[in-house]
């Protein structure tokens, strides 16, 4: 367990004006406790009491990764006995993670206890990484960059886009990850045009551009890497997407607003005739999720801070044609910021 993670998530708490706070995103859970399955929960006090609850299969492996004396570790039938038990009038929970179900479930059994929805408690902690997180993901992104120097010594007419994300996943275990952050992107010519597509059994074809967008896990936090293989007449508009990405990676600091971040990506690519093309977000947070807080988008209300890390990943899809993009991943330092994917563009 993470004693200064939560001593902070407890000053949220007190700040919130709650008694306390039930964790139940598995994500949280590790964040806070270095471990968390689908199912554990975790009660945290305002006044300094932790239990963490998990069915019976996880009783005796909790307490090897929680590892504090001060948390006890109980099974999910004695939450509401300890619930009942306190003097709580405002329990807070996590109102993007609690189900319907689980909702009624607590309102049922926790009768006169106000249940208080939290939007993003955890999640604004985890966006400042502090130094052994770091060392994760600059591990990660290392990773990331050697894939993509293997990758394309792998790519040939005729080669299936399936068969080079297979690739990608064994190669990134091979360097020590556990695996992928998620479904890697191998999308060759019109495919391309689609910012998300999985891999199918298409033959990659001579002459057509090829987006790459992988990344791994290496230690519970991940990496996120794109590239656009250049083929063809796609040249001209992979300068201006490169262009937007330099232009925004360049005034990332502390302070600087992500819209702001967003904008400068946005202006480049509409003043070359391509704005429409552009379909999405900047770019995005990373750590223990491969999308989290911060987003770099225009209605976005985040500021930059230092230790946050954040993808810059602007692109055009073009229907028809195919895309491009492009995408790095940005620590935000005390002055300026550190470029921690350096695969060649």
């Amino acid at each position: 367990m993470n004693t200064k993670r939560l001593d902070n998530l407890r000053k949220l708490i007190s700040k919130n004006k709650l008694d306390a706070f039930l964790i139940t995103n598995p994500v949280n859970l590790r964040y806070i406790f270095n471990f968390g399955e689908k199912g554990c929960l975790a009660l945290i006090s305002k006044e300094g009491k932790t239990w963490f609850f998990c069915s019976t299969i996880y009783l005796r492996q909790a307490p090897g990764y929680i590892g504090s004396v001060k948390t006890k570790v109980l099974g999910k039938e004695e939450f509401f006995k300890i619930v009942s038990s306190m003097k709580i009038k405002r329990l807070g929970f996590e109102s993007e993670d609690v189900t319907v179900f689980r909702f009624g479930e607590l309102k049922k059994k926790l009768k006169g206890v106000n249940l208080v929805g939290q939007k993003d408690l955890v999640e604004k902690l985890r966006t400042i990484k502090d130094k052994e997180e770091l060392q994760l993901i600059k591990k990660a992104a290392r990773i990331a960059d050697e894939t993509y120097k293997y990758l394309l010594t792998k790519i040939r007419s005729g080669v299936k886009e399936i068969d080079l994300a297979n690739k990608i996943d064994g190669f990134m275990k091979l360097k020590g990850a556990k695996g992928i952050s998620f479904d890697p992107v191998v999308a060759g010519g019109t495919n391309s045009a689609f910012p998300h597509y999985v891999a199918g059994s298409r033959r990659l074809a001579r002459g057509e551009a090829i987006i790459l967008d992988f990344g791994c896990i290496y230690k519970a936090y991940c990496s996120d890497l794109t590239r656009t293989v250049l083929k063809g007449d796609v040249r001209d508009r992979y300068k201006t997407v490169l262009r937007a990405q330099e232009e925004a990676i360049k005034i990332i600091k502390p302070g600087v607003k992500c819209s702001e971040v967003d904008r400068v990506a946005r202006d480049v690519i509409t003043k070359a005739g391509l704005g429409h093309y552009f379909i999405h977000g900047t770019g995005h947070g990373i750590g223990l999720e491969v999308h989290e807080m911060p987003y770099l988008t225009r209605s976005s209300r985040d500021v930059l801070k230092e230790n946050m890390v954040v993808t810059v990943e602007p692109g055009i899809y073009i229907p028809g044609w195919g895309g491009v993009r492009i995408e790095d991943m940005i620590l935000v330092t005390r002055r300026g910021h550190e470029i921690l994917t350096k695969a060649k563009k």
